[in-house]
């Protein structure tokens, strides 16, 4: 279950975090890398994600950026 939902991000705030477009955010949703938390209604609801996915995907994508460095 989900605490309250100021400790979801929104989607401009994963951005933020993980230093992309917010565009860039949408993308990784509909790829399934970033798995959304809560949908605001209608079909152009806001995304919230959880702060723990966020973190997975930064330190994934960090992984990724050393390992093409080497």
């Amino acid at each position: 279950m989900l605490g309250p939902v100021q400790e979801l991000r929104t989607t401009r705030q994963a951005a933020e975090e993980l230093d992309v477009d917010p565009s860039t955010i949408t993308r990784m949703v509909l790829d399934g890398r970033l798995p959304v938390a809560f949908k605001g209604p209608g079909a152009t609801g806001a995304l919230f994600f959880k702060p723990t996915d966020v973190a997975k995907l930064a330190k994934a994508r960090a992984a990724d950026a050393e390992q093409v460095a080497s």
